[in-house]
């Protein structure tokens, strides 16, 4: 069972170079300089029911996708800057010191060219108030932008994840002045 040439992509280009391909044949994709690849970089020649060869996959388009320049105010970007920011590339911002980070400190820039989550924002720690802690492999309820001081949160870790003590739920109350009692946990 053999499949056929793989389809042509615009501003692209595949690995393909025979005449026929063989069943588990794998193919792979590329753009043209500046351009992204949207979708799968590869196709896999497969059969169908009456065991003719077909690709199976969708052939991937090559587009120009840039975001902007993310800016965060009182932010500071720990991943090195790129001119331009293209389709999949990924910042890591954190907060200068007295200011806690609103939303996710990680951001990737998108096919519609916008970034993804959305680009955080730095606030200044004052008395009342607490941000809530960076959770990873894990999640807290409720998630809120910010919390008043005396307000609990609850932290659970993901599945296959626990805590130093092998605990998977602990309960934190913020102090005021970005601070959570106990401190918050990482889940491992």
């Amino acid at each position: 069972i053999y499949c056929g040439q793989p389809p042509n992509i615009t501003a692209g280009f595949h690995n393909g170079n025979a005449t026929t391909y063989p069943v588990g044949t794998i193919v792979h994709y590329s753009c043209s300089k500046n351009l992204s690849l949207i979708g799968a970089s590869f196709m896999v020649c497969s059969a169908n029911e009456n065991l003719t060869g077909l690709w199976k996959e969708k052939p991937p388009i090559c587009k120009g996708v840039f975001c902007k320049d993310p800016v965060v105010e009182h932010g500071i970007q720990i991943t090195q800057p790129e001119k331009p920011y293209m389709y999949g590339s990924k910042v890591i911002f954190q907060c200068k010191s007295g200011y806690f980070m609103i939303g996710n400190y990680l951001i990737r820039c998108e096919k519609n060219s916008i970034w993804v989550p959305i680009v955080p924002s730095c606030k200044k720690i004052s008395r009342g108030i607490c941000g809530p802690p960076l959770i990873l492999n894990g999640n807290i309820q409720p998630f809120q932008s910010q919390y008043e001081t005396g307000k609990t949160a609850v932290i659970t870790c993901n599945q296959n994840y626990s805590f130093i003590d092998d605990t998977i739920i602990m309960t934190i109350q913020c102090q005021g002045y970005n601070l959570w009692n106990p401190p918050a946990q990482l889940c491992f």
